[in-house]
């Protein structure tokens, strides 16, 4: 969600609320639904999602949780299936796992460091703790040590190099991938 400055106090309390108490309702919810597809459809075709299927066939492990799911959805993949009814779904998903221990929410503003607490308090903590606890995942998402070349076809204009490595849990580490994140993505003059 993006917002101007002037308008974060009301955009956390919406965001709040739609975490907290979404509608999820028929109507609205297959309007999401053909956006959902639209976007499907504008973005299929981009080389980030090509690599992301010719890693799932090549390297990931095929149990590990990340694999059984789609990176995209669309109507198809979101669509009623025997014995599974899209919105009963939804709400089972919500009830189970819309909880404040697993959540993280990241405020970003030229607002004073203070207010941006005070406000983020006051709105987000608005979301119930269901003391969710995740299931471990003891599958290993990369199961090979293969090398993949990901070859562009004619229609794919993209420019790009895409480096796959395993990296240890995140939790641990994450501000040295953030800083790694940074030298390699570093846009500003005389960066690489």
């Amino acid at each position: 969600m993006q917002v101007n400055d002037e308008a974060l106090q009301e955009g956390l309390d919406r965001l709040a609320d739609a975490l907290s108490l979404p509608l999820l309702e028929e109507n609205t919810s297959l309007a999401e639904l053909k956006n959902i597809q639209a976007e499907f459809v504008a973005k299929s075709h981009y080389f980030y999602w090509k690599h992301i299927e010719v890693m799932a066939e090549s390297i990931y492990n095929h149990s590990h949780p990340i694999v059984k799911q789609p990176n995209i959805g669309n109507l198809d993949t979101l669509k009623d299936k025997p014995n599974s009814n899209l919105m009963s779904e939804l709400r089972k998903f919500h009830q189970q796992y819309y909880s404040a221990n697993i959540m993280s929410a990241v405020v970003y503003s030229k607002l004073p460091k203070k207010q941006l607490i005070t406000l983020s308090k006051k709105y987000l903590t608005q979301i119930p703790n269901k003391h969710v606890q995740l299931p471990e995942i003891k599958a290993k998402r990369i199961t090979t040590k293969r090398n993949i070349l990901h070859q562009q076809t004619e229609e794919d204009k993209t420019q790009a190099i895409i480096l796959t490595f395993q990296v240890p849990k995140l939790k641990q580490n994450w501000h040295t991938f953030k800083y790694i994140s940074e030298l390699l993505t570093n846009r500003q003059s005389n960066s690489a």
